[in-house]
């Protein structure tokens, strides 16, 4: 729960807007990254290395997630 509250206080001090061209940003610019990286490619990130494929498909669903934290809503 303790990333859930971070990801909710720092969307709240972007503000909702703000927040989205941020993951839209760096969503593009991830995947000009991707399309320029070899699918079979092994990429280090955060201490972990992923396949190419299995690193943007966290990123799907880290990005999913986070638009979820963000959500006054939920």
């Amino acid at each position: 729960m303790e990333h859930a509250h971070f990801v909710r206080r720092v969307a709240a001090a972007l503000g909702g807007t703000e927040a989205g061209s941020w993951w839209q940003s760096t969503g593009q610019a991830v995947l000009r990254a991707a399309a320029a990286t070899p699918s079979g490619a092994v990429l280090a990130t955060q201490g972990h290395r992923l396949r190419l494929p299995d690193l943007l498909g966290t990123l799907a669903v880290e990005a999913t997630v986070h638009e979820q934290f963000m959500d006054p809503a939920a």
